[in-house]
């Protein structure tokens, strides 16, 4: 009984992590869709650089689930918990706007990583600093592409 929960446990916990990263990558980019048809005919520069930055880390956090070596490659193992970190400024600064609506995606893409890193039994710890990492250089990002 005992073989069989734990053969089993790792099929559900991989296909639960699917799920929460396409949950996560489908909000993101139903959130752009929706609030891109909102804005002026003029995207660019603001905000359609963030738009386009979300569209992007939606398909990388999505993407990494779908190449077959992405329970061994470091990178796609981190993968989730870089997009959640990066979407993590983008929440909190437009938490009266469009950050309310990117939450689930970004929690989404953290609780795929939990998951993931639950598989392999390692990781969290450094998974969690890749994550404040990657939501350091966004924040470093749009600090940048505010000031020019």
């Amino acid at each position: 009984m005992s073989e069989i929960s734990s053969t089993r446990k790792p099929n559900v916990l991989h296909a639960l992590e699917w799920i929460l990263v396409f949950i996560g990558a489908a909000t993101c980019l139903v959130v752009v869709l929706l609030f891109a048809g909102q804005q002026p005919d003029e995207l660019w520069p603001f905000p359609g650089l963030y738009f386009l930055d979300i569209t992007i880390l939606a398909l990388f956090g999505a993407g990494s689930r779908i190449i077959p070596s992405s329970q061994t490659n470091p990178i796609l193992l981190a993968a989730p918990w870089i997009t959640g970190g990066e979407l993590l400024p983008m929440v909190i600064l437009g938490a009266f706007s469009i950050g309310v609506f990117i939450l689930p995606a970004m929690l989404a893409f953290i609780l795929s990583g939990i998951l993931s890193d639950m598989q392999i039994k390692k990781g969290y710890a450094v998974h969690l600093r890749i994550a404040a990492i990657a939501a350091l250089i966004q924040i470093a990002l749009m600090i940048v592409v505010n000031i020019f």
